[in-house]
């Protein structure tokens, strides 16, 4: 499976997709970013030899390279911790439990946040979902994470003290 993966997501940079449409397919960002490192440094062209004196001696090229070197570097280091990767399936379990549980989802909608289209709805907090009325109404779908992140139920909880005090 792993290996059908990695052939589907190389078939994607092969047709000339960017990261960012391929992990809007559904891929993990980890991932596309890993096979395409390793995809650039396979199909990575040599410069011709008139290409390699032509590049060693304009010393903007050499400047430019210089900066990419140094910008690879510092993007190597900031690889996601594995602790932030466990926490972020951490909360995404979390969600999936509290979104299956949560007295505000209704019929695969999240009853709590509305918008008044689906264009106001902002990016990667779920995703639109239409259901017929009379006027249009942006109702979404959270995502897992969100769901993990959500208060309200806490909130009712937090404000309503004198009915628990009170039985």
């Amino acid at each position: 499976m792993a290996e059908t993966l990695t052939q589907g997501i190389i078939a994607l940079l092969g047709q000339g997709k960017l990261s960012g449409e391929i992990i809007g397919m559904g891929f993990r960002p980890g991932t596309v970013y890993a096979i395409q490192r390793r995809w650039r440094q396979e199909h990575a062209k040599a410069p011709t030899v008139q290409g390699k004196e032509d590049a060693q001696s304009d010393p903007e090229i050499v400047q430019m390279r210089k900066k990419m070197e140094e910008i690879e570097k510092e993007l190597s280091r900031l690889k996601m911790p594995s602790d932030v990767a466990i926490l972020i399936a951490a909360a995404r379990q979390a969600g999936k439990d509290k979104r299956d549980n949560c007295p505000y989802e209704k019929e695969g909608w999240c009853a709590v946040w509305d918008w008044k289209s689906p264009e106001e709805i902002p990016n990667a907090i779920g995703k639109p979902v239409s259901i017929e009325r009379e006027k249009p109404v942006g109702r979404i779908r959270l995502s897992p994470l969100y769901c993990a992140m959500c208060s309200v139920l806490l909130e009712e909880y937090l404000t309503q003290p004198e009915d628990r005090i009170s039985d």
